[in-house]
């Protein structure tokens, strides 16, 4: 998630057991039989404000195009909710 909110990019991982995760995402991940995940960042006038994690138990473990996309749009309005709130 680090990455994610330092780059203000989409960071996706597929390969749990080989991802560099912190603590407390590997205990979530067992936790929830996570196959996949996705951060998405929240951008608002340059800065991140937060971060969806979205998590995936299913296999193959991998979010779909049309998965991301919604999920942006989905975060581009929740931003502009928060700019004019």
């Amino acid at each position: 998630m680090e990455s994610c909110i330092d780059t203000q990019e989409v960071v996706t991982m597929s390969k749990l057991d080989r991802e560099h995760l912190t603590p407390a995402e590997r205990a979530l991940v067992k936790l929830k039989g996570l196959q996949s995940v996705v951060f998405i960042p929240l951008v608002l006038d340059g800065k991140t404000l937060g971060v969806l994690a979205l998590g995936s138990s299913r296999i193959p473990s991998s979010f779909a195009k049309t998965d991301l996309e919604i999920c942006q749009v989905l975060v581009t309005q929740a931003s502009m909710a928060i700019k004019n709130a």
